[in-house]
């Protein structure tokens, strides 16, 4: 994924320094950011496989 190395580094750096808030609520906004694009790129998905057997019913 596109945001793992990131979000890595921050939690490291979270470690280091825990009363970083700032960093937090970065961490917690990229990390909230992944899942969305997670979820949109899983639903896209979907959303090909049903156009691909819409188009192979109207094929036939």
């Amino acid at each position: 994924m596109k945001y793992e190395e990131k979000l890595n580094r921050m939690a490291t750096h979270m470690e280091d320094h825990p009363h970083d808030y700032q960093t937090s609520i970065s961490y917690l906004k990229l990390r909230s950011r992944s899942i969305a694009d997670e979820r949109k790129q899983k639903k896209l998905e979907a959303w090909k496989k049903v156009q691909k057997y819409k188009e192979q019913e109207h094929g036939k």
